[in-house]
């Protein structure tokens, strides 16, 4: 028996350092093809069960919904920002002049310049966006005033943000940083559109303006119009562009927290990574970047990894426009508005969603396919026991 086992160990050291060369070969492309680290990051799937996307089921309409929302209604132009500590959703409700916030008890706050307002606001107008601080002060972008207004965390007037005035444009969009710094989109014409950058300062308690920028790649002078802006994590800046009467541009930039370009993906169409219009952006897990395209028939919810590489889309839905992503405490906001018939909460397959060949947006290493690593991993097994069988028959023949 001794004996068995070490012809059994000097024949496998035989056949290690003979193959060595191949084995070591094999290895690394291996390595490369399957566990590369750079590989790895592409193939990476978003998690599951870790937030929901909710989005706005809006009617082109100037006469408030009274389905979903009961008598409050909302209709148009809508936009939605989550205030998670507060468990509230924001609603800017373009069309009636009026911010809603929901809480998780089924209240519903109206911030309105009528009468039939939980609390009177008779400054509030087209509130086309809006956006909420670390300490609760929200923030809502109002175009015919041109001006973002701030509400405290009690939905009280505190004041305004000193946007200039400008003569050849509005105020559109509004964001919040990790470093509360207040980012408001200026839609300007013939291109000069830009993110204006506020900051809160220490001793006066004042927003004072810190900078601005055009949101153009490099190289590019013409800005487009600003339809929406998120910040992710890492405070990166997530811009989304639109067109103009002079210009097409249907794409989503990305700036780092310097101001500094990092990517630009999307272009107008209808192909998956394209975009006929943008509604709304969110910041999902992993920084998932969540682009709406509103159709009055068939809506399109797209996802992206942070890098800009396309992963997937949900279809068919009617007109969505807002998006928020809200954590798991958010479950119950369908029975919060009377059944869903105005915001629907969507779960999303993560797994599902991955880099696909029909991307139209290229940035970042090109992912390797699952099946691709599986053939690889047949082929090298089949090369392995190849070369078992033929270094075995050999040494037969040589004996």
């Amino acid at each position: 028996m001794k004996s068995v086992v070490t012809m059994v160990g000097r024949y496998v050291y035989s056949w290690i350092q003979e193959e060595a060369g191949f084995l070591a070969l094999a290895g690394l492309f291996l390595a490369f093809t399957v566990i590369s680290p750079t590989m790895a990051v592409d193939r990476e799937r978003l998690p599951t069960d870790s937030g929901l996307v909710a989005y706005l089921d809006e009617v082109q309409s100037r006469f408030p919904r009274v389905d979903g929302l009961g008598d409050i209604g909302v209709s148009g132009g809508t936009q939605l920002a989550y205030d998670a500590p507060r468990k509230r959703l924001l609603i800017a409700d373009y069309i009636n002049d009026r911010l809603l916030v929901l809480n998780q008890q089924g209240e519903v706050a109206v911030l309105a310049n009528s009468s039939t307002a939980t609390v009177p606001a008779p400054w509030l107008k087209d509130c086309n966006d809006v956006a909420v601080d670390s300490s609760g002060r929200i923030y809502v972008a109002d175009i015919v005033n041109s001006t973002v207004w701030m509400i405290g965390p009690d939905l009280f007037w505190m004041g305004a943000v000193p946007v200039p005035p400008v003569s050849d444009g509005y105020v559109r969009v509004v964001a919040v940083d990790s470093m509360d710094r207040v980012l408001v989109g200026q839609y300007r014409f013939f291109g000069n559109s830009r993110i204006l950058v506020y900051q809160e300062d220490e001793k006066t308690g004042s927003m004072e303006l810190v900078t601005s920028f055009k949101f153009n790649p490099p190289g590019e002078d013409y800005c487009g119009r600003p339809l929406d802006i998120v910040v992710d994590s890492q405070d990166r800046i997530i811009i989304a562009e639109g067109s103009t009467t002079y210009y097409t541009a249907q794409r989503v930039h990305v700036f780092d927290k310097e101001f500094r370009w990092v990517t630009t993906f999307g272009s107008a169409g209808s192909r998956p990574g394209q975009f006929t219009s943008i509604g709304g952006l969110a910041i999902g897990p992993k920084d998932a970047i969540v682009v709406s395209t509103p159709d009055l028939h068939s809506s399109t919810v797209s996802f992206f990894f942070s890098n800009g590489t396309y992963a997937g889309r949900i279809t068919g839905m009617y007109y969505t426009r807002g998006l928020a992503f809200t954590p798991g405490e958010l479950l119950i906001a369908n029975q919060l508005v009377g059944g869903g018939a105005v915001i629907e909460h969507v779960d999303v397959d993560w797994t599902s969603l991955h880099p696909t060949e029909t991307s139209t947006t290229p940035p970042g290493p090109e992912p390797v396919p699952e099946s691709t690593a599986a053939a690889t991993l047949i082929l090298l097994s089949w090369g392995l026991a190849m070369r078992s069988i033929q270094a075995i028959s050999q040494r037969r023949i040589g004996c």
